[in-house]
């Protein structure tokens, strides 16, 4: 009973983390890392796994860019269960970096049958590729 009302307000719900490889980027590289799973107290009902890229400026509110991945299931998550999911995603190669305090966030957020969520947020630099000069003659 105790544990069912802790989940009605978000405690001791099932998480996730998303766990990059790395957090520095070109344009066109590759994200790789994966989504971890935490069960939490009791047994919950993911609806989805949604994973956008935001773009966030120095005072600003982060603003949505391109959904990354949505991955639906009924999957159920028992207490104390772990599991991991890999993850990959191209950043675009016009991606805007020219401003060295721009950064970007994946927002991860897990929903659950009740509508209830979860999130995580991570934080990526992506720098611009600097182009080789051909030596004059």
């Amino acid at each position: 009973m105790i544990a069912k009302l802790l989940n009605l307000v978000g405690v001791g719900s099932p998480n996730v983390d998303l766990v990059l490889s790395k957090t520095n980027f070109h344009p066109g590289d590759t994200v790789t890392g994966a989504f971890h799973f935490r069960g939490g107290i009791s047994t919950q009902t993911v609806k989805r796994l949604e994973c956008d890229l935001m773009k966030k400026e120095p005072g600003e509110n982060p603003v949505w860019i391109q959904a990354v991945t949505t991955i639906l299931m009924a999957r159920t998550m028992e207490s104390g269960t772990r599991e991991e999911y890999p993850f990959s995603f191209l950043i675009p190669d016009n991606i805007d970096c020219s401003n060295p305090a721009l950064t970007y966030e994946l927002k991860t957020r897990l929903v659950f049958t009740n509508d209830k969520k979860t999130s995580d947020t991570d934080m990526i630099h992506i720098i611009p590729r600097h182009e080789k000069k051909t030596p004059s003659l």
